[in-house]
């Protein structure tokens, strides 16, 4: 089952991670997070995400 991780860090910055998502689907999983939390400053694919299953740790800033 694929499952999103979001971390609040104290910087104000948040963390998406997709698990056992499958190749693009992750990015298609949070958009619409990335939209509500706001600017992506890092993207960083980890090597699951070439492979069937892929986990995917994104970090955000709100900007408001």
């Amino acid at each position: 089952m694929t499952q999103i991780l979001i971390t609040f860090n104290d910087d104000g910055t948040q963390e998406l991670e997709v698990i056992e998502g499958d190749g693009k689907s992750c990015t298609n999983l949070t958009q619409a997070l990335e939209e509500v939390l706001g600017k992506i400053e890092d993207r960083t694919f980890k090597t699951e995400y070439h492979q069937t299953q892929i986990h995917q740790k994104q970090k955000l800033k709100n900007y408001q």
